[in-house]
């Protein structure tokens, strides 16, 4: 079923956060019943607003708002190109996804955690009530947002997710390894994350969608996420 397919590589996308983009993100149904945990996982990671000013320094991007009452294929866009070589903390990362005022952004409570072996971990919860407006800012057909909506309607309103593995990008091609995947407290099948490459090839979509974004090369290392490439200088977008 080639909505269950979508569904499905959202939610790798969700829970990995292996690119640049964080707010790409997307939804896999599972059953409401196994979902009781609220809380992320607490990976220990603490942000101060100066990890935020930190980040949009080293990024070289400037946060626009726009009207709210935009429609969502209306409230994000893109502006500039800024030239990029630089490392970004496990704190500057977390601040830079708490940080975001997107009205569609869909997770909110996150961390993520870069461990100096190169693996890296993410926690947070996944806002399906900001979900289908993501979808629909993406460029999903309404068909599409209509099916996946659908598929996860029974789904409590806000689960948590968690992932570890990890992750390269050369040239703007994904290399990935998904180590461990739950949502909720459930351990998504081995069967979803053993082959990555259909999820690979979604994200250099999303990379394609953003003009101006071009990852040279993308790493986890010594702790730290390494970017070279270029990304856009201003970010537009409604806010919530």
């Amino acid at each position: 079923n080639k909505y269950m397919n979508i569904i499905i590589k959202l939610l790798i996308i969700i829970i990995l956060g292996f690119v640049l983009v964080l707010g790409y993100l997307g939804f896999l149904p599972v059953v409401s019943p196994l979902m009781g945990a609220t809380t992320p996982k607490d990976l220990g990671v603490r942000f101060e607003e100066s990890d935020f000013k930190s980040y949009t320094e080293k990024a070289k991007i400037k946060f626009e708002a726009l009207g709210n009452d935009l429609s969502p294929e209306k409230s994000l866009s893109f502006k500039g190109r800024s030239e990029l070589e630089v490392s970004f903390t496990s704190e500057e990362m977390t601040a830079m996804i708490n940080s975001d005022k997107w009205k569609y952004y869909p997770v909110s409570d996150v961390q993520v955690k870069v461990h100096d072996d190169g693996t890296a971990e993410i926690s947070g919860v996944l806002r399906k009530d900001r979900l289908q407006g993501y979808l629909q800012a993406q460029g999903v057909s309404l068909k599409e947002v209509d099916a996946i909506m659908g598929y996860i309607k029974d789904v409590p309103l806000n689960p948590i997710f968690y992932a570890k593995g990890t992750g390269s990008v050369v040239n703007d091609k994904v290399d990935m390894k998904i180590e461990r995947a739950e949502i909720g407290r459930l351990s998504i099948p081995t069967e979803f994350i053993s082959d990555p490459s259909p999820i690979e090839g979604f994200i250099e979509e999303r990379i394609k969608f953003v003009p101006n974004f071009h990852v040279e090369s993308f790493g986890f290392k010594d702790g730290k996420m390494d970017f070279k490439g270029t990304y856009p200088e201003v970010q537009y977008n409604s806010e919530r």
